[in-house]
């Protein structure tokens, strides 16, 4: 059987969860201590994972009918093991004397959040209790898979033709190339089409059509979002919390969802000269071109009129110089010397033909391996993302296990003659994902349960992807990565200037649209609340914001996976949150006042072993200065 076939995989993963509660029971009769216990017990939960995670990623990548029975069979498996294990008062118990018996420092923290999970999922609660607690598990993890499907799906559904190619504008003919098929000009909801269509149709018509087609998509999930949003609060309530953001505060660094308010809050305040600005030049504009008042559906492609005017760039004109293949190898080449890494080309099986696999060496020896989809297709969510197959620890034989990572975005596909060129904010986000996966990879640690992003608290999660991708815009960076596709020629220090300054551009408006977000999702999770009350919500945040109201039938939070299929529940101020960290980093290390390259390393391996707050705070000093954000962004 292949690593990437579906044959075989749902009766070893039946088995493997049959033995693994065998060897668990095992271990209770007849192991004590770090060794005797901890090792192996990390290692059985560490193969269910490496065993699940193929599953879950074909679902991912390459969706189909197939892909979706195995994995919602196996989910529901998975959820309800782990649920059993993370409610077994003998597990808890036999942690709980190992932590009492310990004299190693360096293992408080394993124990600390390896109980801790215990806990939150109701150890200490009578057994009707835990079986609530499970059933909740069960719901909501089909719930959540229900609900990235309703939105894939309808994905799927839409195309919108176009005949006449004087309708595209001055779209890149690399694009146009792209999207053409029999004699027209075929358009999808796949971001980079949505994307392109939305930044250059000249119809304004068509540009509402897409954007409804868009934000219409999964009316079925607002009835989903009432379902999570109650039980959520059901399973916080059992635990003793008030509601879900008091729950999801626990393993994050900022405990009080109050402090959390006053936080995005105040970063609102200070963004909101900044986005009335922004939303003053769009206004503007759309009265310059006799479109009225400004409407949502219009902000892209009145965005791309100012942005060409002001800035005197085309996007093909940037494009041209970070085709796909060449950029990954301009990232590699950075990230191999700031961390002194090697990055090998291997040729392996993968899910499909446009993945590239690296093995990723240190000082001559093996560290890991990197799997880069990049391409945007059908049968493939949406977003970029890394995710984690393997993971660094030293197994129950003592010998280590080296992590595997997957980097996936949804950038534009290359066909045939076209290659994959991509725009700026494609190579930010490469550069992001790649922070990510280097925070996974390079771990040190020897407990699975601590290793790489396991025991992160989530709320900085993000810093060492935020970290790096500001080097996508760093001059040497840029000179290094840009090659013009198509002469040759290296990218001037005119247009890597042009770039920079893009980086403010409407930086307002989008910080705005972050924060909306973060608040939206912070306030919800303080109730039960109904799908009015819900749309209710987001429109004061909104009013209270500043930000643009949306017509009645975008229904944006149908479509907010991050929060209900993702790992962002309560959770979404998390990148604002980190970036006050990451930005401060960048800033100090680009004037040199701090060593960045020493202190990311260090943070970067440490992987879940430390708490990146405190230990930020320990290396710089000083707590993180919030105008950093807006030095980074021009404002």
């Amino acid at each position: 059987m292949g690593v990437w076939t579906l044959e075989g995989r749902k009766d070893r993963f039946e088995k493997l969860l049959s033995d693994s509660r065998l060897e668990i029971d095992n271990l209770l009769l007849n192991a004590d201590g770090y060794e005797g216990f901890m090792l192996p017990y990390q290692s059985i939960i560490a193969k269910i994972h490496e065993e699940f995670t193929p599953i879950s990623h074909l679902n991912a990548v390459n969706n189909s009918t197939e892909t979706q029975e195995l994995f919602n069979h196996c989910l529901e498996l998975y959820t309800d093991f782990f649920t059993e294990i993370n409610q077994s008062k003998a597990i808890y118990s036999k942690i709980k004397d190992i932590q009492s018996n310990n004299r190693d420092q360096s293992k408080d923290r394993l124990y600390d959040i390896t109980l801790k999970e215990f806990e939150l999922e109701g150890v200490h609660l009578s057994q009707e209790e835990r079986n609530r607690i499970k059933e909740i598990n069960l719901q909501l993890s089909k719930l959540s898979t229900d609900f990235f499907q309703n939105i894939l799906n309808d994905t799927r559904k839409f195309e919108l033709i176009v005949e006449d190619r004087s309708i595209l504008g001055d779209m890149p003919e690399e694009d146009v190339k792209t999207y053409y098929k029999d004699g027209k000009y075929c358009f999808n909801l796949t971001a980079p089409s949505y994307s392109t269509f939305m930044k250059y149709c000249t119809d304004e018509s068509l540009r509402e059509k897409m954007f409804k087609a868009y934000f219409e998509r999964a009316p079925q999930n607002s009835a989903l979002i009432e379902e999570i949003l109650k039980l959520r609060k059901d399973k916080a309530n059992l635990l003793g919390f008030k509601n879900f953001a008091e729950l999801s505060l626990q393993t994050k660094t900022a405990k009080d969802p109050e402090k959390v308010l006053n936080f995005l809050k105040n970063l609102g305040e200070k963004t909101k000269p900044y986005l009335n600005q922004d939303l003053e030049k769009l206004k503007e504009e759309s009265e310059k071109l006799g479109l009225g008042d400004l409407k949502p559906y219009n902000i892209p492609f009145l965005m791309e009129q100012i942005r060409r005017r002001e800035l005197e760039l085309k996007e093909d004109e940037i494009r041209r110089f970070f085709e796909q293949k060449r950029t990954v190898e301009g990232l590699i080449d950075f990230v191999s010397e700031f961390f002194g890494l090697e990055f090998v080309n291997v040729v392996e099986d993968t899910w499909h033909p446009k993945v590239i696999v690296y093995d990723v060496r240190k000082d001559g020896a093996f560290v890991g391996k990197l799997y880069f989809d990049l391409e945007a297709r059908f049968g493939k969510r949406d977003g970029a993302w890394m995710n984690e197959w393997l993971t660094r620890y030293k197994n129950d034989k003592g010998e280590i296990v080296y992590p595997v990572v997957f980097i996936v975005a949804n950038f534009p596909p290359s066909n045939g003659g076209t290659p994959s060129l991509l725009k700026h904010s494609d190579v930010e986000t490469l550069f992001h994902e790649m922070g990510h996966a280097l925070h996974h990879l390079l771990s040190n640690s020897d407990d699975y349960f601590i290793s790489g992003i396991n025991g992160v608290e989530w709320d900085v999660v993000e810093f060492p992807s935020q970290f790096l991708e500001n080097f996508a815009f760093d001059e040497k960076v840029l000179i290094n990565i840009g090659i013009d596709f198509y002469t040759g020629e290296r990218i001037g220090l005119d247009i890597v200037n042009k770039i920079k300054k893009e980086r403010s551009f409407f930086a307002g408006y989008q910080m705005g649209r972050q924060l909306e977000f973060g608040i939206f999702d912070m306030l919800i999770h303080q109730d039960a609340y109904s799908v009015e009350e819900v749309d209710a919500i987001l429109k004061e945040t909104r009013r209270m914001l500043g930000t643009l109201e949306q017509p009645d039938y975008a229904k944006f939070q149908n479509q907010f996976s991050h929060i209900f299929s993702g790992g962002y529940a309560a959770g979404y101020y998390s990148y604002k949150w980190a970036e006050v960290l990451s930005a401060d980093l960048f800033v100090k290390h680009d004037k040199k006042i701090v060593d960045g390259k020493k202190i990311a390393s260090y943070l970067f391996t440490s992987g879940g072993s430390i708490n990146i707050y405190e230990e930020y705070l320990k290396q710089l000093g000083t707590p993180p200065d919030l105008s950093s954000i807006f030095q980074l962004y021009g404002l």
